[in-house]
């Protein structure tokens, strides 16, 4: 009769493991407004007298934020050097699907935590940035990631933030990937 009880109780588990569904811990998409846990740490970049560090963070010291994102890099050519970092708060995470999706980044206080532009070093139209990272993928057992900044394409490399976060929502969707970013470009990150 207690062999009975426990292989009902087994049978049981297992069906309710089939219907609800079990837990994939990096392969579920998250929800729209969840950071996808494995876009947490350190990302480098490195090619030649290139690099460039992302670190994202779950630390929140903001209400209803997410966490932190910080980017750092030096882009050298044979006659110019070009330096880029900022730094914010996570407002807002939607993933696309298991690869892509969208971080929208509230800067922190102060000029030096905001994006520098490529042509020029504009005051933002907002405190509100887009980064977008798309194909998220294990090569060798080495998570990796293209993470993009956005840039206005159609004003060569403009900027891109808004006034508030719902504005940043409207405009950083899927559909939007072509108009603020140049895919021709990039080569994946991978998380250290």
């Amino acid at each position: 009769m207690k062999k009975i009880k426990q292989s009902a109780v087994f049978v049981l588990l297992g069906v309710l493991l089939l219907l609800t569904g079990c837990p994939d811990p990096v392969g579920d998409d998250a929800p729209a407004g969840a950071l996808d846990s494995r876009l947490t740490g350190v990302w480098r970049f490195e090619y030649g007298s290139m690099y460039e560090q992302i670190t994202i963070t779950t630390q929140v010291n903001k209400p209803g934020y997410f966490g932190t994102f910080e980017i750092g890099g030096t882009f050298t050519s044979p006659t110019n050097e070009y330096k880029e970092s900022f730094a914010g708060h996570i407002a807002w995470a939607e993933p696309f699907s298991n690869a892509e999706g969208i971080l929208i980044i509230e800067y922190f206080p102060g000029r030096e935590n905001r994006w520098p532009y490529w042509g020029g070093d504009p005051a933002p139209p907002g405190n509100f940035y887009g980064v977008y990272y798309l194909d998220m993928h294990e090569v060798g057992g080495v998570l990796q990631a293209k993470i993009f900044c956005t840039n206005d394409q159609e004003r060569n490399y403009g900027p891109t933030e808004t006034a508030d976060l719902e504005e940043a929502k409207a405009k950083f969707i899927q559909d939007n990937i072509s108009k603020y970013l140049n895919l021709s470009v990039g080569d994946p990150q991978k998380k250290q």
